[in-house]
């Protein structure tokens, strides 16, 4: 287990009702507020009335003062759904070598284009370039992370842009929760990126997992498993 980040900024706060995408009403210090949600899987295991979330400041001026991160996974481990933190972590763990199949990897930039897509990441690899996409997997089912929790077009499209290259691409999936033994590709939920998945992998894109959670008695976010076992 590795440490990524300190975060002590929060503030606890009691999920009330999902308002639409990007919308989460909370309740902070008995005052309701309205939370942004940077997520926009549909999160139903997550904005579930009465759970308890931890909040972080934004930059917004407007409203929207806080932002809804993490979720109580039990006693000491939050789930992130926060994709800024997921990826920030990402990052950390790449320079700081924690993931042991992209050791010595390197980010030459971020939002890369490509074939009419933006890809989230282009990387330097053992002596050649990579595409990287990331992808949010914070659907629980028994002890198996999933993505995704409903059907994603956006999710398909990046899919196939990196299927057009599939010896330089990679598919990672950033698992935000604690109890969890494994990542699945969630068939139920879109059949068609649970076969453009399986394509993927059959051709050569590099298809990974890695897991991590929010550890309220250290304040710190923590990379558990580098290299999440998949199972399809």
């Amino acid at each position: 287990m590795k440490t990524l980040i300190k975060i002590e900024n929060y503030q606890k706060a009691t999920i009330l009702k999902r308002i639409n995408r990007f919308v989460v009403r909370l309740k902070i210090k008995n005052k309701n507020i309205f939370g942004h949600l940077n997520n926009t899987g549909k999160l139903e295991e997550f904005i579930k009335k009465g759970k308890v979330g931890l909040v972080l400041p934004t930059q917004n001026k407007g409203k929207l003062k806080f932002r809804l991160s993490m979720v109580k996974e039990d006693e000491r481990a939050f789930s992130i759904i926060d994709t800024l933190i997921q990826m920030k972590c990402f990052e950390i763990a790449l320079k700081n070598q924690f993931i042991p199949w992209l050791k010595g990897g390197k980010i030459l930039k971020r939002n890369f284009k490509l074939n009419g897509s933006l890809i989230d990441y282009l990387i330097y690899y053992k002596n050649r370039e990579y595409y990287l996409e990331a992808k949010s997997a914070v659907m629980k089912y028994k002890n198996l992370a999933m993505y995704p929790d409903c059907p994603s077009k956006r999710g398909a499209k990046h899919i196939l842009t990196l299927l057009k290259n599939p010896k330089s691409s990679i598919i990672l999936f950033i698992v935000g929760m604690k109890n969890v033994d494994a990542f699945s590709p969630n068939k139920k939920a879109d059949p068609k990126i649970y076969e453009l998945l399986l394509k993927a992998k059959r051709v050569g894109v590099k298809v990974k997992a890695t897991q991590l959670y929010f550890d309220k008695k250290l304040n710190s976010i923590v990379l558990k498993n580098g290299n999440l076992p998949i199972r399809f």
